[in-house]
């Protein structure tokens, strides 16, 4: 799904409308949506907007070892969470 994400905002309508349909066909499963490559707010915007489950890409962090991931994890979950917060998109209790 990382292609079609990096396209959402390309001249073609098509990646919208297949996002939406894998994601929706994910719901229709018990499944859940992931969607990596998120790089801009807009991509974001799109995904929580449109209900996708699990993001991941460099918006939130760049990829990192194990052991610098559990060193950082609460920063990188604060941050993630001003992120999503400061689009108005999700209230987190």
């Amino acid at each position: 799904m990382e292609l079609l994400i990096n396209n959402i905002y390309s001249h073609t309508e098509n990646e919208p409308i297949i996002v939406d349909m894998i994601l929706t066909m994910a719901k229709h499963l018990n499944m859940k949506g992931i969607a990596e490559g998120i790089e801009i707010e807009q991509q974001l915007h799109y995904l929580v907007k449109n209900k996708c489950d699990y993001i991941q890409g460099f918006l939130m962090s760049k990829p990192l070892p194990y052991g610098e991931l559990i060193d950082n994890y609460e920063s990188i979950q604060n941050n993630s969470k001003h992120i999503i917060s400061a689009l108005n998109l999700y209230k987190f209790s």
